[in-house]
């Protein structure tokens, strides 16, 4: 995460201008969790922008090359190859969630397909989000499954997931299950 010294600055202009400081911004839970779920986000991007630009850099044919690319709202990105996508988006503020579609409007969070959007229950219950645990003194701690993770090993989990998934679509297999197993979960702490 960056390190955010916003504060400082705050702290300085207030006091040189006598003002009286908010620190609303600085102590509110929702706040916190919105920029930080924006922040971790960001980093996914990145990450899988960079990973993306390896696999295509290795890959022989520009027809199954990966996109990274952001959505309009800001609050999500997706990664997509030929009719797949993987969408990382900003549930809530603090929680993240992964979301594989194929682009006909069938949506796939663990081998579950629907047409209708996901329900509250239906994405806390999926096995595809990351949740941001706020501390004592507004740090944040994003877990998946109640245990602490690190970005990078998120990010190598669902794109290796992705890539095999899109292929096996890309040849009319069955989807594989999209779900970290314990082992795999395991792998993903710091």
């Amino acid at each position: 995460m960056p390190n955010d010294n916003s504060w400082i600055v705050d702290l300085a202009i207030a006091d040189s201008t006598s003002e009286i400081l908010n620190y609303e911004k600085h102590s509110d839970p929702t706040l916190i969790l919105k920029e930080e779920s924006l922040n971790l986000l960001i980093e996914l991007n990145l990450l899988f922008f960079q990973y993306a630009e390896s696999f295509n850099n290795k890959i022989k044919s520009t027809s199954t090359s990966l996109k990274v690319m952001g959505i309009a709202n800001k609050q999500s990105f997706l990664v997509f190859r030929k009719n797949y996508r993987l969408i990382v988006s900003i549930y809530e503020p603090g929680v993240i969630l992964f979301t594989f579609d194929n682009f006909s409007g069938n949506i796939y969070t663990n081998l579950k397909q629907t047409d209708d959007p996901l329900t509250a229950d239906e994405v806390y219950n999926s096995g595809n989000i990351l949740v941001g645990k706020l501390g004592p003194f507004g740090e944040i701690a994003w877990t998946f499954e109640d245990q602490v993770i690190q970005p990078s090993k998120v990010v190598r989990h669902y794109f290796s997931e992705f890539i095999k998934a899109s292929t096996n679509l890309m040849k009319n297999a069955h989807l594989l299950s999209i779900s970290p197993t314990k082992k795999q979960i395991s792998s993903m702490r710091p």
